[in-house]
């Protein structure tokens, strides 16, 4: 193909992470692919503004869709969702009044970035005096009871 030839092509993103960390390996490739159509429907949630009450976004993506996107049967898609259900890194909310369903993505990074950052905290704290990690320590617990308070003050305790 020259330069000439080259189109652009509308591709899929598959997050690496799902191939690469330990907690992904497991998963069938369907339902790796089926996360990734999730996410890539979060365009039209922001586009559409499909926002609940508490301003998460959620996807509205019907099974019949799925089943046509993944090339796969009924019991494919249900099995690749239960797969993301059973992980965490896909909440279904099934609509009462018989509307479709509305499907919340979790992204797969914030729980890595949380323990990075703690990581890195306790390597920090490693190389510190005694002295110097008691005062940190002194620090974070004053801070946890500040936010505390301010929860209980808002009512939410």
């Amino acid at each position: 193909m020259s330069k000439v030839e080259y189109m652009p092509v509308d591709c899929l993103q598959v997050p690496k992470m799902l191939f690469q960390v330990e907690e992904f390996k497991n998963l069938s490739n369907t339902a790796k692919i089926l996360y990734s159509l999730f996410l890539d429907r979060l365009k039209f949630a922001v586009q559409n503004g499909w926002v609940d009450h508490n301003g998460d976004l959620f996807v509205i993506y019907p099974k019949s869709e799925m089943k046509k996107d993944l090339n796969t049967t009924r019991y494919g898609v249900d099995q690749a969702v239960q797969e993301l259900v059973k992980i965490g890194k896909l909440v279904r909310i099934v609509q009462n009044d018989g509307k479709a369903n509305h499907f919340y993505i979790n992204d797969i990074y914030e729980n890595e970035m949380e323990e990075e950052s703690m990581m890195t905290l306790d390597r920090i704290m490693a190389n510190m005096q005694m002295e110097e990690r008691e005062i940190i320590m002194d620090k974070m617990v004053a801070a946890s009871r500040d936010i505390l308070g301010t929860i209980a003050d808002m009512g939410y305790l």
